[in-house]
């Protein structure tokens, strides 16, 4: 115990006299983990929690796809709690 609190002293010596890598060094973990949060919060409330409808298997997403301007196709898209995936109609 007496060596770890030894090597701790010792930290806290070199990071008060480099002060600039201090602020540089929390400032990265300051910036790393509100971005972690961030994207974790999108994440939780775009994919992992269930929609707040009733029937959410039930969705769907409907929209007309066209490249360039030849012609477009129908495109429908089925939202399920678990799974998502397209199916195209073609008119």
């Amino acid at each position: 115990m007496h060596v770890w609190l030894q090597d701790f002293r010792y930290a806290m010596r070199m990071l008060r006299k480099n002060a600039v890598l201090t602020v540089v060094m929390a400032a990265s973990l300051a910036i790393g983990i509100g971005a972690n949060s961030a994207i974790f919060s999108v994440v939780d409330a775009l994919l992992l929690r269930q929609l707040a409808y009733p029937q959410p298997d039930r969705l769907a997403n409907v929209w007309l796809h066209s490249p360039g301007l030849s012609a477009g196709s129908l495109v429908v898209t089925h939202i399920t709690p678990q799974v998502c995936f397209a199916e195209a109609v073609h008119p």
